[in-house]
C-alpha cells in the first residue's frame, strides 16, 4: 500500500463530498452525533481547497484521508486554559478517513503529518478539539500524548479541546546563556576580541540558518528504530530530505550512492562492516532498506569519526579512484574523517580521552554538513549521549555535541529523548524468578539486541518486585548499568534482572540494584552478588 499525502485544489471538490457523505453516515450509523449536513459541507470544503490549506492522504493513488491545517481558533477557544500560550499555534480541522479505508492506522498516518509540518512551520504547539462520542478518534488523540484542557460547546453539544507541544523553544535558556558566557569568558582571556561565533572549544559557526531536529535513541532496540522511520518519513512527506547519522562521511557517502543503484551489493557490504557494533542487527538493516523503498530522495550526512576507516573508509576510497575523483572535495573530507578515526582509536585505552575528543570532532563535522546544504532543515539520529540540549559528553567531561551545537545555534535545535517511549511502556508479562530461596514477583519488559558485542546476542530486562530490603546489603561488584540503559523506568530503590543470552546458548543472569549510586554524572545500578 503506498500512501502520500500532499496539498488539494479545487479539482478534488466533488470526490471530497462523496467521501465526506460517507463519513457521516458512517458517524449516524454508529451513533456518533457529531456531523450533519451543515457542518462540515460542501461550501465549507470549497472554502478550504480554495484557502490552500487542506491536505489529503492518497492511498495507491486513491484520494482517502483529509485534514485541514491552519491558525485559525473558534471564538470558544477562549475559554481554554492552554498550557502552550507563547509562540503560534497550529489548528487541526475536520480531519477524517473514507469508511472504505479505515483501520489501516491512515488516520494515525494523517496525525504525524500534521506534527510534521507544524514543527517544519516553526509551531510552538497544536490544537484540536474532539466529540466525546466518537472514542476513536478520542483514543488516537490520546495515544498520541494530546493533553485536554478542558471543553466547549458547539452546536452539536461538549467538544473535548486537546493540545500538544510542537518544538521547545527555550528549553533550559538560562543554560545556554551561561554557555555563552562561559564561551566569552574564556576567550577573554587569551585574546582581546571574543568571535560570536565559536564555542569555548574554539569550533567556529556557519550561517546556517534552518530548524535541527534530533532524536535520541539506545543502538538495537526494535522499538525506537522502527520509531525513527516513523518519524523520518513523516518529514520526508512534509518536503525535507536531510537525514543526520551517527555514521562517518564517507559511510553516508556509500549509503547515498546506494540509494540510487538498483541492487543492494553496496549496501550489503556496508552493513556487513558494522558486524561487532550496535548497528549490525535486523531492524537497522530494515531501516535503510525501507527508507530506500518508501523515502528514495533521502540524502544521508554521516557526523561521526571514521569508524571502520580501515574497511567502508577504504572501499570509499577505490571507490573515488575508480570514478577518477583523486583531488576532490569528497576525497579530501574522507581522507580528513579517516585520520580523525585513527587519532581517536589509538588513544582508545584512555577510554577519557576517546571520547572528548570523539564528541568535538562529531561537532566539527556536524556544522560542516550543514554548510553544504543552504538554510533546509534536517532530522538527525544520535545516541541520546550526543543528543541532550543540556547534557554532558559519556565521560561527564565536556558537554555532549547537541549542547555544543545548541550554543552556537540557539534556539534552532529541538531535541527529543525517544527512549522516554519505551519508559512509559507496560510490562509484557509478569513471571515468578527465585532469588536466594524467595520468590519474588518480575515484570518482563522485553529484550535488547547486543550482538555488536562479542559473545553475545541480547539481553532482557525485569523489574523485582519488593526485592530492595532482602538485597540492599548484598555485596557490590563495582559494574554498573546506567539508567538509561534500561527500556524501562528505573527507580531508585528497586532491584533489576538483566538476562544476557550469548553466542554459545547459555544466559548470564546478573542482579542489579538501584540505591542511589551515580556514575560519571549519570544515575545507575550497580551489579550484587546473590547466592
Amino acid at each position: 500500500m503506498n500512501i502520500s499525502i500532499q496539498k488539494l485544489d479545487l479539482s478534488y471538490l466533488e470526490t471530497l463530498t462523496a467521501i465526506l457523505s460517507r463519513v457521516v453516515q458512517h458517524l449516524i450509523s454508529n451513533c456518533i452525533d457529531q456531523w450533519d449536513d451543515k457542518y462540515p459541507n460542501k461550501e465549507i470544503l470549497i472554502r478550504d481547497l480554495e484557502s490552500q490549506w487542506a491536505y489529503g492522504l492518497f492511498c495507491d493513488s486513491q484520494l482517502a484521508g483529509y485534514v485541514v491545517l491552519n491558525e485559525f481558533q473558534d471564538k470558544e477557544y477562549g475559554e481554554i486554559p492552554w498550557e502552550y500560550t507563547s509562540g503560534s499555534q497550529l489548528i487541526i480541522h475536520r480531519l477524517f478517513i473514507d469508511p472504505q479505508y479505515q483501520g489501516k492506522g491512515l488516520a494515525q498516518k494523517m496525525l504525524a503529518f500534521a506534527e510534521t509540518f507544524g514543527k517544519e512551520h516553526g509551531y510552538f504547539s497544536i490544537r484540536l478539539d474532539a466529540f466525546p462520542g466518537n472514542t476513536a478518534a478520542i483514543k488516537l488523540y490520546e495515544k498520541n500524548n494530546y493533553n485536554m484542557r478542558g471543553s466547549v460547546r458547539f452546536r452539536k453539544g461538549e467538544f473535548y479541546c486537546y493540545e500538544k507541544l510542537l518544538i521547545k523553544r527555550g528549553i533550559m535558556k538560562k543554560l545556554t546563556l551561561l554557555a555563552l558566557l562561559l564561551t566569552l569568558l574564556i576567550f577573554a582571556g587569551c585574546q582581546s576580541s571574543t568571535s560570536e561565533n565559536k564555542n569555548a572549544a574554539g569550533i567556529e559557526k556557519n550561517d546556517y540558518n534552518g530548524q535541527i531536529y534530533l532524536y535520541g535513541e539506545s543502538h538495537g532496540v526494535q522499538e525506537l528504530i522502527e520509531e525513527e522511520f516513523r518519524l523520518w518519513k513523516g518529514y520526508y512527506e512534509g518536503g525535507m530530505r536531510h537525514l543526520f547519522v551517527e555514521l562517518p562521511y564517507y559511510t553516508a557517502e556509500l549509503l547515498n550512492i546506494w540509494m540510487k543503484e538498483a541492487d543492494d551489493k553496496i549496501f550489503n557490504s556496508v552493513f556487513e562492516d558494522w558486524k561487532g557494533t550496535a548497528s549490525y542487527n535486523q531492524f537497522t538493516f530494515d531501516f535503510f532498506k525501507n527508507i530506500k523503498k518508501e523515502c528514495p530522495e533521502t540524502v544521508f550526512h554521516g557526523i561521526d569519526i571514521g569508524h571502520q576507516f580501515d574497511t567502508t573508509g577504504e572501499r570509499y576510497l577505490q571507490y573515488l579512484t575508480s570514478k577518477n575523483l583523486l583531488n576532490t572535495e569528497q576525497h579530501d573530507r574522507a581522507l580528513k574523517v579517516i585520520e580523525q578515526g585513527k587519532k581517536c582509536y589509538a588513544v582508545k585505552n584512555d577510554e577519557k580521552r576517546f571520547y572528548i575528543e570523539r564528541e568535538s570532532l562529531m561537532v566539527e563535522n556536524f556544522i560542516f554538513a550543514l554548510g553544504t546544504i543552504g538554510n533546509e532543515n534536517i532530522m538527525g539520529i544520535y545516541g541520546s549521549a550526543h543528543s541532550g540540549l543540556n547534557n554532558l559528553d559519556n565521560t561527564g567531561t565536556i558537554p555532549c555535541m547537541a549542547n555544543q551545537l545548541n550554543a552556537l545555534y540557539p534556539g534552532m535545535i529541538y531535541s527529543e529523548d525517544l527512549r522516554t517511549l519505551l519508559r512509559q511502556m507496560e510490562p509484557l508479562r509478569t513471571e515468578i524468578i527465585t532469588i536466594e530461596g524467595k520468590d519474588y514477583t518480575a515484570y518482563y519488559y522485553g529484550q535488547q539486541d547486543i550482538s555488536w558485542l562479542k559473545g553475545y546476542v541480547y539481553r532482557e530486562f525485569r523489574h523485582l518486585e519488593n526485592a530492595y530490603d532482602d538485597l540492599k546489603d548484598n555485596i557490590k561488584t563495582g559494574d554498573v548499568l546506567p539508567f538509561d540503559n534500561f527500556p524501562m523506568n528505573v527507580k531508585t530503590g528497586e532491584v533489576y534482572v538483566v538476562d544476557y543470552m550469548k553466542t554459545d546458548n547459555t544466559k548470564q543472569r546478573l542482579i542489579y540494584i538501584a540505591d542511589g549510586r551515580i556514575w560519571n554524572g549519570k544515575e545507575t545500578t550497580e551489579e550484587i552478588k546473590v547466592e
